[in-house]
Formats: C-alpha cells, structure tokens, sequence
C-alpha cells in the first residue's frame, strides 16, 4: 500500500501557509478564551506605554520647572500602574496556557482517533519510532506555539504599534530617525529566516531517524546482544546522533549572527536618537522629557522585535511539525467503512469466497497476486485446517477474511453480504484472533484476558483461564489473576503467552475463530493441554485454523492446502494421505 502522504523527508521549500491556517483553526473552539486574552493582551500593552509618558510629564511639567508639588501623584500613578501591570500579567500567563493545554489535548486525541482508524499495511511501513515522534516531540513544539507563540506574538505586535503611535505622537522627527534603521533588520531577518527553516526542517526529520531507532533497538536487543552487535549499532546511532547535533549547531550559527546584529541595530538607533535628539534639546527645539521618554520607548520598541524574533524560531519549529502532524492527519484510511453499511451482527449460515485474487501491491502485475482465484465455502461449525509451504498465502487468507486488507479481485461474502458492505467493527466483532505472536499489553493476567472490557467479569475470565489451561500457571502466582504481567509479558513463556491468548478468545466468545500457527511455538507438553481445552473452545464454533505441525488438525473436519497462492488439494486428512499429493509430501517431511 503506498502511503507517500505521511512524509519525513527534509524538504527545502518554504513554509506551507496552509499549515499556519490548518493549526490556527485548532484555536477556533478556544475562540472566547482567546478573546478574553486579547482584551488582557491589550490592557497590559497599553497600560507599558503609560510609564514613559509619565517620566515625559514628571521631567517636563515638574521637574524642569521646580514643582514639586503633584511630582508624589505622578510617582503614586506610576507605581499603581506597575501594580496592575502585575496582575493583569498573571492572568495573561495563565490564560495562555489554559489555551494552549486545551488545544494541544484536542489535536493529540484527533491524532490517537486517526491513528486507530489506519488500516494495518499503515503500520508495517512506518516505523513506531517516527510515530512517536509525531505524537510526543512535535506535539511538544506545537504546544509552545499555542501556549507561548501566537499570543505571545500578538502581544508584541500590540506593543509595537502602540509604541510607534507614541513616537509619531511625541515627535513625528526623532521617530523618522528610529525608523532609518529598520530597513537593516528586515533584511537581516529575511536572511535568517531562509536558512533557519531548511535547518528547523532538517532537526525534525534527524530526531524521528533518532527515535525510530532507538524503538527499534530496545525492542530487538535481545538480538543485539546475542548476535554481539552492540558496537555496530552504537556507531549507526552515534552517526544518527551527530548528524542531529550538527543541523541543531547550524540553527545556533544562525542565532548567534542575527542576534548581535539585532543588538547592533538597537544600538545605531539608541546612537541616532542620542545624536539629533540631544542636538534638538541643546537647540531647545526638544524638550528633555520628550526625548527620556523617547528612548524609553525606545528601548521597548526593540524589545518586542527581539521577542518576535525569538518567537520565530517557535514558529518555523512548529510549523515544521505541523506539516508532519498533517501529513499524518491527511494520510488516508484506506479501507474506510460503507456510505449504506449493512448490518451484520451474527454468522448464520457461511463464509463465501468467490473468484478471489489478493496482492499487497496496489495496482499488481499477474505475478505479484499471493492469493489467485480463490473459491471457497466455510459452513458454520466447521473446523477447517489450511496447510501449505511458508509464503504459500495462508496468513494472507486470513488477513482477507476481517478486511485487514483490500482484495483487487473476486468477493469474500458472510452469510451472502460482502465483507466490504459491512462495517469494520461489526465484520471484525464476528471474529477471535489467535496469533503465533500474542501481545501483551502492560497489567494484569485479567487485564489481559478481558482487554477491561466490562462486560467479561472476573468469573468469565476464570472460567475462560480454566477452559484454556492458562489457569495451571495463573493460579501459582501470589496474587493469580491481578498479578501483573509487565510490559510484553517478560515473566511469561512463550508457552504460556499462548495460553492466555486462548483464554482471551474464549472469554471474548466471538463465533469465528482464526488461528494462525498458534501452536508452533508450545511444547508437546503445553501442546496436549491446548488441544484438551480447545475441544471446549470449539463447540458451536466456526474454526479456521493455521497450523505447521500437521498433528494438530488430524481431526479438522476439512483440510485445504495452499500451493502459491491457489488451492491445490482439499479433504480429510486421511483423504488427503491417500492422494499422495503435496499434503503427503508435507507429512511425510514432518514424521520421516
């Protein structure tokens, strides 16, 4: 399947505009937070442009002339406008965040949702490490943007004006000259945000690299070490590493040129303002408090071009792993439920394959079909057996069956309704899946067996624990069924994993059970315990079963046999021994 959508690769362009309105839609349900925020953004611009002008009337009104009185009313102002300048900037923080949390919960459960609804082949091709990373580290970037970025921005964008308004208001001249600078700084900042977001860009994709192998090595470091490959992969991961640290160096680099530059523009303004402006006041042409209050505000009309600079960088970080996000969000289900579903909540009669090709590929040439023309009838009640050599299409047969994947040609009918009428949850509610790899999941032996469904209380799960045998080692332990069985069942066999797996089939009681070589890895011992507690399982069942050693399903009620792909040879057991075809040769390679 080709999922090209869901994309990591460093890319060049510049930033895709449709990220910045796709992520600032995200705010629209935060909408009168964020007015609220806006009315406290502008009280606290206002309110920092108030101190300046009164140093200009403290100066000139009082000072100069030699009045003191009214001089402790100004000092009375200012303080209380300091006061209320605090409070107000703590609503502002915390408003932000609230905003910001609140967005960031509702996207990360918009990506959780999507993720769900992907179709398997999604999962085989993109690595768990680079998912992560969407879900963890670039959700982590946006959260920045929404808590401390865009309102933050806004908040400086105010500050801006209002002090440019202040300046062309206190003197339309010294502001002229304080704006002769400002052509350096866009063109400094143009520069710098060229290269920063190709170096933004190539961060992003270096740290997915990272985590996806790093997933891959905690998971396979069994393998690691028993193939003594510890140095090996500590090079390729070193060699991950440096190439991240290095794109990371290149944004400092670019840092540490535009913020001096910055600093230096601020100064060449300061010295521009000190220049003519302390000319005018010797001229007496300025007055001396205009000009104090000047390059106060000054001082802060630099300081919010500072702060958007510093916001950019939070931008075009969050821009990037917008983009990934998105991608994600935009990669599509490709097995998605009918318009007009047909509702189909019990098995009745049959499973019906008609004329049924399959292959992975999306659009396959002849030779790319694992499963060709496939016509096949499974009654209810029927326990049938498939066997064929690996790669022959016998997992393929079964990943059809629940829809896991899209046939290209023919149709899979369930009591005559095509499977790609139905919906998925209610096709694959008919259906317990019995796999040679079992997962667990972290908790306990019951959380295992009732995945917390409620409705499959702790007698259920006992009795399924019995039926299965998984009970013989379940109730050695101190607390039995709440014992916990850590992340992927470290304590467990492999064995006794198994077992819990039939214990989770039972307890689920889904009438089609799908078993795909779930005994392959179980001793004869453990072996004989299953086949007893299956004989339970299987009444009133409708049993597809998957199996290497040929000795478990010499009762299967029908045997087909799989050659590359097509059904060569179908009965008994013993029928199929006196044809002397492939499924003799198989048994014969198994029991010489």
């Amino acid at each position: 399947m080709n999922h090209s959508n869901f994309i990591y690769e460093n890319k060049t362009k510049n930033y895709d505009q449709k990220t910045i309105r796709r992520l600032v839609k995200y705010l629209f349900p935060q909408k009168y937070y964020i007015f609220l925020a806006l009315l406290i953004l502008t009280a606290n611009s206002l309110l920092l442009l108030v101190n300046p002008y009164l140093f200009k009337i403290a100066i000139d009104s009082y000072i100069i002339p030699g009045k003191l009185t009214g001089l402790n009313k100004i000092a009375l102002v200012y303080l209380l406008v300091l006061l209320l300048s605090f409070i107000i900037r703590y609503f502002q923080v915390y408003l932000n965040e609230f905003i910001g949390q609140r967005t960031i919960h509702q996207l990360r459960m918009e990506i959780f949702r999507h993720l769900l609804k992907l179709p398997l082949s999604f999962y085989e091709q993109k690595p768990v490490g680079r998912l992560m990373t969407s879900l963890t580290t670039d959700m982590e970037v946006l959260n920045e943007l929404f808590t401390s970025g865009l309102l933050m921005t806004i908040n400086d964008i105010l500050m801006l004006l209002g002090i440019i308004i202040a300046m062309l208001f206190l003197s339309p001249k010294l502001a002229l000259v304080t704006f002769s600078v400002l052509p350096f700084l866009i063109i400094a900042t143009y520069f710098f945000r060229k290269k920063s977001t190709i170096s933004f860009r190539k961060i992003r994709s270096k740290i997915s690299a990272i985590n996806a192998y790093l997933q891959e090595n905690i998971s396979g470091i069994k393998i690691i070490k028993l193939f003594n490959r510890e140095e090996h992969n500590f090079r390729k991961f070193s060699k991950l590493n440096t190439e991240h640290r290095d794109a990371y160096l290149d944004t400092i680099f670019y840092y540490s040129v535009f913020y001096p530059i910055v600093e230096f523009i601020s100064a060449l303004g300061v010295a521009l303002i000190i220049l003519y402006g302390g000319t005018q006041t010797l001229k007496n042409a300025i007055p001396l408090g205009i000009l104090i209050a000047f390059l106060q505000y000054l001082d802060r009309f630099f300081r919010p071009i500072e702060d958007l600079s510093e916001k950019y960088n939070i931008f075009l970080s969050a821009v990037v792993s917008g983009e990934r996000i998105f991608s994600l969000l935009d990669t599509p289900d490709t097995l998605p439920d009918p318009k007009d579903p047909v509702e189909l909540k019990n098995f009745n009669t049959a499973i019906t394959f008609k004329n049924v090709y399959f292959s992975y590929k999306d659009n396959p040439e002849e030779q790319d079909y694992i499963l060709k023309n496939i016509n096949l009838t499974i009654k209810k009640g029927e326990k049938l057996a498939i066997v064929g050599a690996t790669g022959a299409g016998k997992t393929s047969l079964i990943n059809i069956i629940t829809r896991s994947y899209e046939i290209q040609k023919g149709e899979i009918l369930i009591d005559g309704v095509p499977v790609n009428l139905v919906n998925k949850k209610d096709l694959q509610s008919l259906f317990a899946l019995i796999q040679q790899d079992f997962f667990l999941f972290t908790g306990s032996f019951k959380d295992n067996i009732s995945l917390n469904d409620k409705a499959i209380n702790i007698d259920k799960i006992k009795e399924s624990a019995r039926l299965s045998k998984a009970d013989t080692f379940i109730e050695k332990y101190e607390k039995q069924y709440d014992q916990n069985v850590f992340e992927r069942g470290a304590i467990l066999s492999t064995g006794q994993k198994q077992l819990l797996s039939f214990a989770r089939a039972i307890a689920f009681g889904r009438p089609i059970l799908l078993m795909d070589e779930a005994t392959s890895n179980v001793d004869l011992g453990t072996e004989k315990l299953i086949q007893e507690g299956l004989k339970n399982l299987f009444k009133n069942k409708t049993a597809i079963i998957i199996a290497h050693r040929l000795s478990t399903i010499r009762d299967a009620d029908r045997i087909i046999v799989l050659h590359k792909g097509e059904i060569r040879e179908e009965g008994t057991h013993d029928e199929l021994l006196k044809k002397q075809g492939i499924y003799h040769k198989l048994y014969q390679m198994q029991f010489r």
